[in-house]
Parts: structure tokens; C-alpha cells; sequence
């Protein structure tokens, strides 16, 4: 409910600060005191048309700030956690805006800018206005459908409809899935199959890269050890060197065997010296030769290794180029294109089984919104026949109300069914039916959004009303009607009523009256909180007029007894 309201320089209010209890409360005084401007002030911060004229003669601009503390399950709370604004469970929500005389405005919550459509869509979860210049609430027919659905008490059906709408449309986007994979599975279909068998071609390994490189950096340390081996053992074989030695050899030692003479003794020692040179140097070179072949043997793998280990890495890196992966991911590629042929391969079986799916969910939710509709077709005619109880006391009983439950088009269900809701009157029996603002006159929308709120008071979701003289043009029984009703709704809910009449004034719990000061630049309206003796006081002015007389006063207490 709204508990504070705080208004500077509102038209006639240049500054005001309300602390508003619950129940019913009547606001009275004399015409032009301001009592409309407070309503205006209210529609105002709560999202209602803007007007420079609003502002203040003199000044530059004008502010309303109002406090409401909902529910903690209060729906308004989740709609200002979309917003972007925390408020729990048990904050109170404060909403601010502000006029500048030029036209430039903004609007808060909690402190939070908001657009003037979010402050619209908050403030008609907070409060019905009802009256000659503000209408909001049962006018927008946004909320009809939601007010009957919790008159009728709807709720659980309601939820199935919402978790069959769904599944619904989960099974139509599978059936969408499946009928697009059907469209493209002849070009899908040949691409990935020649992903597939380039990649089972490739048989990747997990961690393949890694070991690459480091064998790749051990074979090119190992081909330079390769080449200084290979290239000996071919300068060996090229040059001859053992052949040479061999045929030195032997020509020494016929050399050796030959018969000597004695001036030859020299130069034998010198060949013979020379002969087992080169007999050491063939042992030698024979033993080099082994130790290079050894060498050889133990290095293994020749070039031809390395070429394969670079082959093979540059495969598989430019596999994981194509394919937008680490190389690591090609495996993962190869599963998810396997799923993909496999899925596409069944994608006739698939759509098959979507359309079963999707018919039986379809199903379910015409069924369950058919059955939705005819509780609310139920529920409206309870609504309407209780209404009719409340028009003729309220002196609108030549005034006709209706439920219209309008199908919607196929394009235009929902999670709350196949419904409009549209509260419609027709002002005479022989007229025709149509909105509520564009058939009733000022006072006579506000009784009828009375007749209405009375019979939803349990289904309202805001928790204040307000009602702008209701009573207008009407007085005796029918204003006692008003009053009561208000009263009655003053029992669940917040109700503000501005009125002239003292049978209205004396059915409220509370009593506000509002006076004008004229000043000498520019009149003033306060609002003074009545106790007890200033309501009898005030509801025998409103009997009298100007003179107040003891009989007035007599009848002021009477009612206030009786109410």
C-alpha cells in the first residue's frame, strides 16, 4: 500500500508531506481547494501524462515521490528485478519523478532511473485511479484478463496451460530442428563424409603434436651426428684409403722376401720400417671402419625418419587449421561430425517422431486452454451478474456490464491461453457495448469502477484505489451506497476518496480535508489530518454549507454513529 507521499510546487501544492494509513480514507473541502490536484499528483508519479501547467506558477520545477510497501509476493517485485532494480522481498519501493517548466523530466525507483513506460507498467501494479481526470487501472484491458483469472480463481489451471504452452513450443522447435536438418542433409551430408574420412584417414592422436616436436628435435640433433658418420664411411669408400695401403703392403713385402745384398742393408731396414707402418695403418684403418659402422648401427633412423616425423606433423597441424581447432581437437571434430552424419542419417526418423511430439503437445495445451476458456466464460458471467447487484444502489442501473472472452488468432496464443478479456458496458439496454472510458462519464465511471473493484477486491492486485468523486451528482441512498462500498473495500485494501458528499465522508475510517490559503502572490493548498470532533465539524459543514448550524451538527454525528 502507499504510505508516504511527498509533492513540491504540484499547481496549487507548494509543498506537502502525507503519511497514509490503511483502510479508507475520505479527502473533502471546498471546490478549487486541490483536491483533484492530489490525484493528479499520484497519477502523476505513477507513470500519468505530464503537464507543464503542473508546475508551479514561479517555479522552475515540480517533484512527487510517493512510498509503497507491497507484498513480499507482490508481482510488482520480480517486474522491478526485470528492471534492473533489487528490492527484495520486504524493501519499500519509492518512485520519484520530476517536471522541469520547460517539459524535461525523469523518473526513479529506488533511486534507479526508469523510462516513463517502466514507471507506467510499475505504477499499474501499485494503484487504480478512478475519477474525472485519471483513469488507470480497470480502463486498460491489459489487466482484465489477469483480474478474471484470480476472480475465478483460475490459478492452477492456469499453470498447466502456461507449462503446456512450453512444451509446445519446445516441440515445435525440435520439429524445426528436425525438418531443417532433413532440408540440408544431401549437401551437409557430403561434406561431412569427406570430413569424416579425411579425418579417420589422418587417425589422429591425442598429445600427437607434443611427441612430434620433441621427436622431431631428437632426429635433427641425431642427423648431425648421422651426416659426420655417413660422410667418413663414404670419404673411406670414395678415396680408397685401405685398397691403397693393401697394394703399398704388398709391394713392401715382396720387397721384404727378396734376396739382399749387402749394400742394400740400409734400405731394408727403411722398407721394413715402412712396411710395418703400414701394416699398423690397415689394422687401424680396418678398425676405424668398424667404429663408424658402429656409429651407424647405434644412430638409427636415417633422414628418411625425420622427412616422415615432419610429414606427419605438418598433417595434422594442417588438419587442425582447416577444421578451426587445436591440433588436439581434431578427434573431437571427428565425434561431433560422426554424431552430426548420424543424426542426419535419422533425420527422417527424427521428424517423424517430432511430429507425433509436436501434435500431442499441441494437443494438451488446446485442450487444457479449451478448458481455461470455459472456466473464464464461467467465471465472467459470475462477474457480470454480481456487478449487476452493484450498479442499481450506485444509481447506474440502466447501465449494462460484460465479460467478452474473445478468441485469439493461432499467431497470437500464449502461456495464458487462447483468451481476451475485455470489460465493456453499454450505458442504456437499447445501446451497444464498448469500453468502459468511452462510454461512461466522469462520475459515473468512477461509481461503475467502484461496482467493479467491490466485486474483485479479493482479485485486485494493487493494493491502493482511489477514487475522484465518486459521488458526483448523486446524494442520500445512493451516496450511503457509495460510502458503504467503500468502506467494505477499505477492509482488504487501501482506498483514498475525494468527495462532496457527508454520507461518503462519514463511512471512512480516516479523514483528510484539504483548504486553499490564498496568498498575495500565489495560493496555497495544505492538508489537515481530522480527528474525531474536526470530522463532525467538517461533515456538518458539508451538510450545511457556510453557516454551520447545531442541527448540522446534530445529523454530522449521526452519521458518523451509523457509519
Amino acid at each position: 500500500m502507499l504510505t508516504a507521499l511527498s509533492i513540491r510546487n504540484f499547481g496549487l501544492i507548494s509543498d506537502l508531506d502525507l503519511k497514509i494509513g490503511c483502510g479508507f480514507t475520505a479527502v473533502t473541502g471546498e471546490t478549487g481547494a486541490g483536491k483533484s490536484m492530489l490525484v493528479s499528483a499520484l497519477g502523476f508519479v505513477l507513470g500519468g501524462r505530464a503537464r507543464r501547467e503542473f508546475v508551479r506558477t514561479g517555479c522552475a520545477r515540480m517533484s512527487v515521490t510517493a512510498t509503497f510497501e507491497p507484498e513480499p509476493d507482490h508481482p510488482v517485485r520480480s517486474l522491478c528485478g526485470e528492471f534492473g532494480v533489487a528490492v527484495g522481498d520486504n524493501g519499500p519501493l519509492v518512485l520519484s519523478r520530476t517536471l522541469l517548466r520547460g517539459g524535461a523530466g525523469r523518473a526513479h525507483l529506488n533511486g534507479r532511473c526508469l523510462s516513463l513506460g517502466q514507471l507506467g507498467d510499475v505504477g499499474a501494479l501499485l494503484a487504480d485511479i478512478h475519477g474525472q481526470n485519471e483513469n488507470r487501472g480497470l480502463l486498460s484491458c491489459s489487466v482484465h484478463r489477469a483480474l478474471l483469472d484470480d476472480f475465478g480463481e483460475h490459478g492452477p489451471l492456469l499453470k498447466s496451460v502456461a507449462e503446456a504452452w512450453f512444451q509446445w513450443r519446445s516441440a515445435l522447435a525440435a520439429l524445426d530442428e528436425a525438418k531443417r536438418l532433413s532440408d540440408v542433409a544431401a549437401d551437409e551430408t557430403s561434406y561431412l563424409r569427406s570430413c569424416v574420412e579425411d579425418l579417420e584417414g589422418l587417425k589422429p592422436v591425442a598429445g600427437e603434436e607434443e611427441r612430434l616436436v620433441s621427436e622431431r628435435s631428437r632426429l635433427q640433433r641425431s642427423e648431425r651426428s648421422s651426416e659426420t658418420v655417413r660422410s667418413g664411411l663414404e670419404l673411406m669408400e670414395s678415396s680408397q684409403i685401405e685398397a691403397t695401403v693393401a697394394r703399398l703392403s704388398k709391394i713392401l713385402h715382396r720387397g721384404r722376401v727378396s734376396p739382399k745384398i749387402s749394400e742394400e742393408r740400409d734400405v731394408d731396414r727403411f722398407v721394413e720400417s715402412a712396411f710395418d707402418g703400414l701394416e699398423k695403418a690397415l689394422i687401424e684403418l680396418e678398425e676405424a671402419r668398424r667404429c663408424l659402422e658402429s656409429a651407424s648401427s647405434h644412430l638409427g633412423a636415417g633422414p628418411e625418419a625425420l622427412e616422415a616425423v615432419e610429414a606427419r606433423l605438418f598433417a595434422i597441424r594442417g588438419a587442425a587449421r582447416r577444421y578451426g581447432v587445436v591440433t588436439d581437437g581434431l578427434l573431437d571434430v571427428l565425434e561431433s561430425m560422426k554424431d552430426r552424419l548420424a543424426r542426419i542419417d535419422d533425420a527422417e526418423l527424427e521428424t517423424r517422431e517430432c511430429l507425433k511430439a509436436e501434435a500431442l503437445a499441441k494437443r494438451r495445451y488446446l485442450d487444457l486452454a479449451d478448458a481455461l476458456s470455459g472456466e473464464r466464460r464461467s467465471s465472467g458471467l459470475r462477474l457480470m451478474s454480481a456487478v449487476a447487484s452493484e450498479l442499481g444502489p450506485l444509481k447506474l442501473g440502466s447501465m449494462r456490464f460484460r465479460v467478452l472472452i474473445a478468441s485469439r488468432v493461432e499467431g497470437d496464443w500464449g502461456e495464458f491461453g487462447q483468451d481476451d478479456v475485455i470489460f465493456q458496458i453499454a450505458s442504456s439496454p437499447s445501446a451497444e457495448f464498448a469500453p468502459l472510458n468511452r462510454v461512461a462519464s466522469g462520475g459515473e465511471l468512477a461509481r461503475l469502477s467502484l461496482a467493479i473493484s467491490v466485486c474483485l477486491s479479493r482479485s485486485s492486485l494493487s493494493g491502493t484505489l482511489v477514487f475522484d468523486e465518486a459521488d458526483v451528482g448523486v446524494g442520500g441512498a445512493v451516496a450511503a451506497a457509495i460510502g458503504d462500498r467503500l468502506a467494505r473495500l477499505g477492509r482488504d485494501r487501501q482506498v483514498l476518496a475525494i468527495t462532496h458528499s457527508p454520507q461518503v465522508a462519514a463511512a471512512a475510517g480516516g479523514h483528510w480535508r484539504i483548504s486553499r490559503l490564498d496568498g498575495a502572490a500565489e495560493a496555497n493548498a495544505f492538508i489537515d489530518v481530522l480527528d474525531r470532533f474536526a470530522r463532525r465539524e467538517e461533515i456538518a459543514r458539508m451538510l450545511a454549507g457556510e453557516h454551520v448550524t447545531r442541527e448540522a451538527r446534530a445529523a454530522a454525528g449521526r452519521l458518523l454513529m451509523r457509519a
